[in-house]
């Protein structure tokens, strides 16, 4: 079973069909997309077809927009589905053009956006948003998005929740059961008290949900949930140190897990597999208890607690230092393995090793040929990842060490894990930078191929006994607020006991001790 903000699309329809699957869906609540503005802004209200030529870039400075003479280039982001975005917003037969995805509260990186910034998010988050940040929502249409307009169906920008599950499915599986329990009378008052407007409207919340006390029991017995008998940890972090959390959450839950290829990027991650009663409930209940949300975001959302306990292949960088000073929140981060920080080249690049001195010199443009290191005559192109990233705090850790890179460099900046693997599979001058184990155990094999660096090639025993000069530590993180006895403590104690390092090295990593 599936929830989604949006119905399937045409293409997944279709790709379903191919492959001979029927879905079943329902509208089981009720959303809507608002449109947000830095709190200062003169603007209270904008009509839907302008935010509409605003997202198109038919309108690209304040003044057009709001009637004013500011020339300001409006900055446009959004934490919403873009497919969600372009169907109830863009005129039809336009297309999308959104500078970047951010979460307001977190990026201080971007504290501008605050003052030239449009940003898209949902009703739902949109409370927490416009609390916690210097923006505000604003009316479309001359309707504010309440409660009350979502409900009636005035607001302009009413979204629906679905659940969905194959029809095949049996009456007594465990997605049947739990998708008829949503549309049901406990499951919709559980949406109602979690914030949505359910699609039974006639039920009002009678509980707040997202803000349960902690010390309490959260009270499933209220809305006929079955007892899975799990009490675990909401772990977060690096994209590559997700089968690591994976494996542990499944270990300690006891349930089984296996590697699963992405169809659309050809990635490994892994996944529980309890085949079991209940099964789906549980695989559910570990999948969602272990997101990997990245490594900015995943320091971010322990400082906000909304993780227990992180794994990252960095320290925080002084973006998130800052933002836990300002949350009054210390963090306390204990390594837990080794790996390393890689070079990656297109296979068909006859460089196999390169210099620390000789990288710095590329991504400062003091380098631009690959003749000039060794290699056949052409222009060197010197990917970077974005900012906060944790491989780039790694590149100016262990190879910049206060050496600005270019700024000619910006455009190109590689969003994702993915980016570098799916660009350099095609560039055959272009270099980039990752880390070891995502590249050995998650990113697609054969698609770009790894350097050494000054004569020693990054493998788990260069790793281990760190003559590899870019080995790096794995961390694991926790607030310092965490009661001793708590779960996130006592795991972070064991993760460096011999049974944790030794489930750290049957996740691929290389053991600290």
């Amino acid at each position: 079973m599936i929830i989604s903000d949006r119905p399937p699309t045409e293409n997944e329809v279709a790709n379903a069909t191919q492959h001979g699957i029927d879905l079943n869906v329902s509208v089981i609540g009720y959303d809507g997309l608002v449109v947000m503005v830095g709190k200062d802004r003169r603007v209270s209200s904008l009509g839907k077809e302008r935010v509409s030529r605003i997202l198109t870039r038919e309108i690209t400075e304040w003044g057009e927009a709001i009637g004013d003479s500011s020339m300001e280039y409006i900055e446009i982001a959004s934490l919403s589905n873009y497919a969600l975005i372009a169907e109830n917003i863009i005129t039809k037969g336009k297309s999308i053009d959104i500078n970047f995805t951010l979460d307001p509260r977190q990026y201080y990186g971007y504290s501008d956006f605050y003052k030239t910034g449009l940003f898209i998010s949902s009703y739902y988050y949109e409370n927490e948003i416009a609390k916690d940040s210097e923006m505000k929502n604003i009316s479309i249409d001359g309707i504010s998005p309440t409660d009350k307009s979502i409900r009636d169906g005035s607001y302009p920008l009413v979204t629906r929740l679905y659940a969905a599950i194959r029809s095949n499915s049996t009456s007594n599986s465990t997605a049947r059961m739990m998708k008829d329990w949503l549309v049901g009378a406990h499951g919709q008052q559980m949406i109602a008290d979690m914030g949505y407007i359910p699609a039974n409207k006639s039920i009002v919340p009678t509980a707040d949900i997202i803000n349960y006390p902690p010390e309490k029991n959260f009270p499933s017995d209220d809305y006929g949930l079955p007892d899975i008998n799990m009490d675990f940890p909401r772990m977060d972090g690096s994209t590559s140190a997700q089968p690591l959390f994976r494996l542990i959450a499944s270990r300690a839950c006891n349930v089984p897990c296996a590697y699963e290829i992405s169809e659309i990027w050809g990635t490994r991650m892994l996944v529980s597999h309890d085949k079991g009663p209940l099964g789906d409930y549980r695989n559910l209940y570990i999948n969602t208890m272990t997101t990997a949300a990245g490594t900015h975001d995943g320091y971010c959302n322990l400082i906000n607690g909304t993780a227990d306990i992180i794994f990252e292949c960095r320290l925080p960088s002084q973006d998130e230092k800052d933002f836990a000073s300002s949350k009054g929140v210390d963090l306390i981060l204990k390594p837990i393995a080794l790996d390393a920080f890689i070079f990656i080249l297109n296979p068909n690049n006859t460089v196999g090793n390169l210099t620390i001195p000789q990288i710095k010199d590329i991504y400062t443009k003091n380098i631009t040929n690959w003749s000039e290191v060794g290699g056949v005559p052409a222009p060197i192109t010197p990917y970077r990842r974005d900012e906060n990233s944790g491989s780039q705090e790694l590149m100016k850790e262990l190879v910049l060490k206060g050496t600005e890179m270019s700024p000619d460099l910006s455009d190109w900046t590689l969003i994702s894990m993915e980016g570098p693997f799916f660009k350099l599979k095609d560039d055959k001058d272009g270099i980039c930078y990752t880390i070891n184990f995502y590249a050995e155990n998650i990113a697609p094999p054969e698609m770009v191929k790894k350097i050494g660096i000054s004569g020693i090639y990054p493998t788990n025993e260069t790793i281990r006994n760190r003559t590899y000069p870019l080995t790096a530590y794995v961390y694991a993180a926790i607030r310092a607020d965490a009661a001793q006895s708590s779960i996130q403590n006592r795991l972070l104690d064991w993760l460096l006991s011999p049974d944790g390092q030794a489930l750290v090295k049957e996740s691929g990593y290389v053991p600290v001790k």
